[in-house]
Formats: structure tokens, sequence, C-alpha cells
């Protein structure tokens, strides 16, 4: 399975200024046929955006060059990335949200409640303490190296200093 994510430019998309460092942004996803597309705003261009029309999105901020580059992403942002992801029928949808789901536990954002298996698959069955509500996701058979290579992909994405033009190609690539 292959994910495809482009390295942005770090820089505001109506604007086109680029973000300096500790500046503060809003970075979104806008959801293509077949991929994933970040877009990031200066705050005052975020002023004329509607965030409805974004799959999802959050605030941020630019990193010091010498501070070290972290892999971490706001559990909030996961979270709400998984729960939209519930909607989504294809199996890259599913993937992804199975990957997210883990990741959601190992955090304790989310509570393993139970497990199971109906006519769609095996499936665990996620409880959220803080809107006492429970999610079902299913295992997508996805082996070690392609979950780890969904995390790592998902976490590039979402990462603020990745820039406005990163994507996430959500269909396999032959």
């Amino acid at each position: 399975m292959e994910w495809n994510i482009s390295k942005g430019t770090s820089r505001c998309m109506t604007c086109e200024r680029v973000f300096v460092e500790e500046e503060t942004f809003y970075s979104t996803l806008c959801l293509e046929p077949a991929s994933f597309l970040r877009k990031d705003f200066c705050l005052e261009c975020w002023k004329g955006q509607n965030p409805e029309g974004f799959f999802s999105f959050w605030r941020t901020r630019m990193p010091k060059k010498e501070e070290p580059r972290r892999k971490v992403v706001d559990n909030a942002t996961i979270l709400n990335l998984f729960l939209r992801l519930q909607e989504l029928t294809e199996s890259w949808a599913k993937n992804m949200r199975y990957v997210l789901g883990l990741f959601l536990l190992r955090k304790k954002v989310l509570k393993l409640k139970g497990h199971g298996k109906d006519e769609q698959g095996i499936f665990m069955e996620l409880y959220n303490p803080g809107e006492d509500k429970t999610y079902r996701t299913y295992n997508t058979n996805l082996t070690e190296e392609e979950i780890e290579k969904i995390n790592n992909d998902v976490l590039k994405l979402l990462d603020p200093a990745a820039g406005q033009d990163a994507s996430l190609a959500l269909e396999q690539s032959t």
C-alpha cells in the first residue's frame, strides 16, 4: 500500500506569506476525490474562511528552527478525524480509521470496551469517556508495516512544518 504525501511550502494558502517561527496559524484538511489536501492559513486570512467547508481544521504554530521536530499531534485533532471518518465507507477510510483508533487507544483518549465479530468482520468497541459514547471500528487486516506507514503519514500530514501543500493520497497506488 502506497500513501503519497508531498512536502509543503509553509505559507498561507490565501496571501502566500511565509510563516515565521512560532507564528500561530490554521491548518485544514480538504477531502479531494482520492486524497486529503492540507491547506494552511494565517490568522488574518482565516477570518474569511468557512470552517464548515473543510473536512477538519485546527489551530497550530510554526516551530522554531532549532526546536526538535516532534511527531506529536493534538489528540483532539486525531479524535476529530477518527469521528469524521466513520461516515465514509471506502476502504482507505476504514484503514485510516482503524489505525487512528489504535493511536487513540495508545494515548488513552479512547478505552477498549469490547470486541467481537459480525457480518462486517472483526471489530473493536472504543469508548470515549469524555462524551460517554462508544464507537465501533473494524480490523482491516493491515500488516504491522502498513499500520506504521499510515500512522507516520497521518502524523506527517498534520505536522505544522509540512506546509500547505501536504496531501495524503487515500487510494492504493499500483
